[in-house]
Parts: C-alpha cells; structure tokens; sequence
C-alpha cells in the first residue's frame, strides 16, 4: 500500500512539474 501511495505521489509530481515547465514555456515564448 505505502509503495502505491509512493507511486502515485510521484506520478503526480511529475505531471505537476511538467504542466509547470509548460506553462514557464509558453510564458519565456511570448517574452
């Protein structure tokens, strides 16, 4: 259970992470 918890607390980590670096993307774009 603690390593799915894990798991799935990383997945969204990384999902957060890359919407983040997107959204900095778009934004150094129109700079």
């Amino acid at each position: 259970m603690s390593d799915k918890t894990l798991a799935k607390a990383l997945d969204n980590a990384v999902l957060y992470n890359d919407s983040y670096f997107k959204r900095i993307g778009t934004k150094l774009k129109y700079l």
